[in-house]
């Protein structure tokens, strides 16, 4: 099973206007290339080549009317190669890249991200406008770590010392 990772977006447009602007998506992307593109169906599939860092992936697009001029958009980008063990970041970094431009070019409001990495997140309840995709979320607090006891409180230390030998 290859690495993925997905982000929604609810895009302020019709589906048919959305799912044009989806298809501009590969600037984002740079080297990206339309593979495959279906508007009855509402997807939208991204070929980007093979880097230094990676096999290439595949990132998806896939358009759901939520009323007259709402849609929700899910961005999958996910490794080309089965088997990936590591992406080094690349299929995030497609994710936020493509969610970024969506939202920046639409209007369009970004849901919390999902899918292997997105875990640890949770919304800090700020009422500040985001500056930035992942403004909205920070990371969990670390875990209180056990303290060593104080001086002269650990057990056995209130035991005598041991008489010498002579």
């Amino acid at each position: 099973m290859a690495l993925s990772r997905t982000q929604v977006i609810d895009v302020p447009l019709p589906r048919s206007e959305s799912y044009a602007r989806c298809l501009e998506v590969g600037q984002a992307l740079g080297k990206a290339m339309v593979k495959d593109e279906d508007e009855s169906a509402g997807t939208v599939t991204f070929k980007v080549p093979m880097s230094i860092r990676s096999w290439g992936e595949r990132v998806t697009l896939r358009l759901e009317e939520r009323g007259a001029d709402c849609t929700t958009v899910e961005v999958t980008s996910r490794s080309s190669l089965p088997g990936t063990l590591a992406d080094y970041g690349k299929n995030s970094g497609n994710v936020e890249k493509v969610a970024a431009w969506l939202a920046r070019e639409t209007g369009g409001t970004l849901r919390p991200p999902t899918g292997a990495g997105a875990r640890g997140l949770r919304p800090t309840g700020a009422t500040a406008p985001p500056q930035g995709l992942w403004a909205p979320y920070q990371p969990l607090p670390p875990r209180a770590e056990a303290q060593p006891p104080e001086a002269g409180t650990r057990p056995g230390d209130e035991r005598p010392p041991r008489a010498s030998g002579a």
